[in-house]
Parts: C-alpha cells; structure tokens; sequence
C-alpha cells in the first residue's frame, strides 16, 4: 500500500470511528428520550387502578363518617333513663364496633395502595433496567467518572 493510499485508508478509518460514535450518541439520546415519554404516561404519574382505590377509600369514609353521625344524632335524643351502666357499656360497644370497622376498612385500602404502589415501582424498575441496557449496548462515550446511572439522574432531575 502507498501513502497516498495509507493515508485515504487512515482518512475513512478515522470517518468510520466518528460516524460510529455519532449513532452511538444519537441512539444514547434517543433511548432517554423514549425514556422519558414513557414516564410521562398516566399509567406511572396518576395510575387509574391508584385513582379508584382512593374514590372507593372516600364513599367509605363518607360512609363511616355518616354512620358516626347518626349515631351522635341518637346520643342527642338519647332519654336521661337510658344512661345506665348497661346503657352507656351498649354505646361504647358501638362506639368501638364504629372504630373498629372503619380500622378495617383502612387497613384493607391502604394494604391495597401499598401493593399497588410496590407494582409500579417494580414496572418502573424493570423499564429503567431496560433503558440501562440500551445505554450500555449503544455505548455512548462517558465523561471521566460517569455512570449510566449517573446518566439516567442527571436527565431526569427538575431543573
């Protein structure tokens, strides 16, 4: 091989390498703003299965707030007569069955918002792990001392 021809081959070796680190980076860009699109859903900032749990939380609470109620509406009209030992062990049986049930219905929502929450946090988890994929397959060249993870922070920090 000549000079002329080293030096030609050396030229498009060179081309060869930037066009190459240009898709890279290109494919680097375009896999975090997929990412971040994908965040944007619903699904993961105001999830429908979050949203009816908390409508079906209030009607309960609203139930158990007029149940509450009425019941203080009955102590009012309550006859003087009626406050006996056995009278008053009666109302706070209810008092405390009142309490109880509301205990139960809270647990049970909350129990609810809990597994729900640790769904999409799995989802979320298994989407980044994807696009860490993608960012090491595409392999963008890093700055010194920078992580994919650094990567992933760094672009989704509020500004």
């Amino acid at each position: 091989m000549n000079a002329i021809q080293r030096a030609t081959f050396e030229k498009f070796e060179q081309m060869a390498v930037e066009v190459e680190k240009k898709w890279r980076r290109l494919k680097h860009d375009e896999a975090l703003a997929q990412f971040k699109e994908e965040l944007k859903k619903t699904e993961y900032l105001n999830p429908p299965a979050r949203n009816h749990i908390y409508s079906v939380l209030k009607e309960e609470q609203v139930a158990i707030f007029n149940k509450r109620k009425g019941f203080m509406k009955e102590l009012e009209t309550l006859p003087a007569e009626n406050l006996t030992k056995v009278g008053i062990e009666k109302l706070l049986d209810t008092v405390k069955n009142l309490n109880d049930e509301a205990q139960v219905i809270y647990d049970k929502r909350f129990d609810e918002l809990k597994a729900q929450h640790e769904h999409l946090t799995s989802v979320l988890n298994n989407i980044r792990e994807q696009l860490r994929a993608k960012l090491e397959y595409y392999g963008a060249d890093l700055e010194e001392n920078q992580t994919i993870d650094s990567i992933i922070l760094g672009n989704f920090k509020k500004k």
